[in-house]
């Protein structure tokens, strides 16, 4: 090839390279980047974090922003790679640390969550969302002595926060502290009305001791913010049942059963609400059935004992 050539082809490469149609392609993926929708945000992020083009703080953003979507999208492992790389970038970068603290936690790697979102706290410890964060992972490791101090935390960081009362009520029903949990629980209603399950665990935390009727009203409750809400139908039917209503109870034990037909809980309320009731028949048939779902039932298998049945 000639010199004259090559001069020209070196020059139509510059000019290429600085022609709109290279800034718009920059342009196109930044508007991708950070756009609500997850496909085109790693579309987009991946363009311009692989361009090389880029700085090393425009660089944090991106493949933040690209783990956030990968997250969206239960990409674990690849939100993971990207927070690690943004927190690399930049190590004082705590809500990468957050971030890559819920990846963790969803793959159940909970240590490696629990250190993450203490990191988080050390960079920012007026951070609520950390200490609940952290709580949750506590509770998943059945440590829920820590996680309700982290919960309480994050309480008096944010004394509005609904969420956190909620999980430290659930902490205390595992402890046994109902009183306490009702308490939360009361607070997360009042905050946040219109949550099924909260009112369902606070019916559950009645029962336990012994305030039926309340624990009765909070499963009806429940169940107007969500008609198909199984375990409040089948707690709702235990509470009659404790209370000795078992002709109340056995509406409620049919329409949980029917609604989740392989829960061994559902099937054994129902189980002890027919025996009651003098179905010594089908309190067998589902005493059966509810072991065969899950061998580790003492009530059905006390149950089956009473009525002279084996397994």
């Amino acid at each position: 090839m000639d010199s004259k050539r090559w001069a020209m082809l070196i020059g139509m490469a510059s000019m290429l390279a600085a022609s709109p149609v290279c800034a718009q392609t920059r342009d196109e993926n930044l508007a991708k980047c950070v756009t609500n929708d997850a496909d085109a945000v790693i579309e987009g992020c991946t363009g311009l974090i692989q361009s090389k083009q880029e700085s090393d703080a425009n660089l944090v953003i991106y493949s933040y922003d690209r783990g956030d979507a990968y997250y969206s999208k239960h990409r674990y492992d690849e939100a993971i790679a990207d927070f690690t790389q943004a927190i690399t970038l930049n190590p004082g970068f705590a809500e990468a640390y957050n971030s890559r603290g819920g990846a963790n936690g969803a793959l159940g790697h909970y240590d490696e969550a629990i250190a993450d979102y203490t990191k988080a706290i050390a960079l920012r410890p007026d951070s609520a969302v950390a200490y609940n964060n952290r709580g949750i992972n506590y509770g998943r490791k059945g440590l829920d002595e820590p996680a309700i101090a982290d919960y309480s935390r994050a309480i008096a960081l944010a004394p509005d926060f609904a969420e956190a009362y909620t999980r430290r009520g659930d902490a205390h029903v595992r402890q046994h502290q109902y009183e306490e949990a009702i308490v939360d629980f009361s607070r997360t209603i009042a905050l946040k009305p219109d949550i099924a399950f909260v009112y369902g665990n606070r019916g559950y935390a009645y029962g336990q001791q012994g305030r039926y009727e309340q624990g009765i009203a909070d499963y009806t409750q429940a169940l107007v913010l969500n008609p198909d809400y199984a375990e409040a139908y089948n707690g709702r039917a235990w509470e009659y049942h404790l209370k000795g209503e078992d002709a109340r109870a056995l509406p409620d034990a049919e329409r949980a059963v029917t609604l989740t037909p392989k829960d061994a809980a559902s099937l054994e309320t129902r189980a002890e609400i027919y025996e009651k009731l003098d179905q010594r028949d089908k309190a067998i048939a589902d005493y059966r059935a509810s072991l065969l779902l899950d061998p580790h039932q003492p009530l059905a298998e006390d149950g089956l004992k009473r009525l002279g049945a084996t397994p």
